[in-house]
């Protein structure tokens, strides 16, 4: 389904010019080599490193949340 909404854009954005492609190519590399990354790490690694990473994600996630919702003037 989300390779069909990728197209789908792509077929709207091209013709029309919105398509930065210096930005849009690294991104797309960057982004297939860090799923091929995570996926080697999460099989290789195993559930328990996955949870450790995820958990301490969230934090940091959440902790920058707060200081922009909160502290941040």
């Amino acid at each position: 389904m989300n390779i069909a909404t990728n197209v789908a854009a792509l077929m709207f954005f091209i013709p029309t010019g919105n398509v930065l492609y210096l930005i849009a190519l690294p991104m797309a590399v960057f982004n297939i080599l860090g799923a091929l990354t995570g996926t080697w790490l999460a099989v290789r690694k195993g559930v328990p490193f996955v949870r450790a990473l995820f958990l301490v994600l969230l934090v940091m996630l959440i902790s920058k949340l707060s200081y922009d919702l909160l502290l941040k003037i």
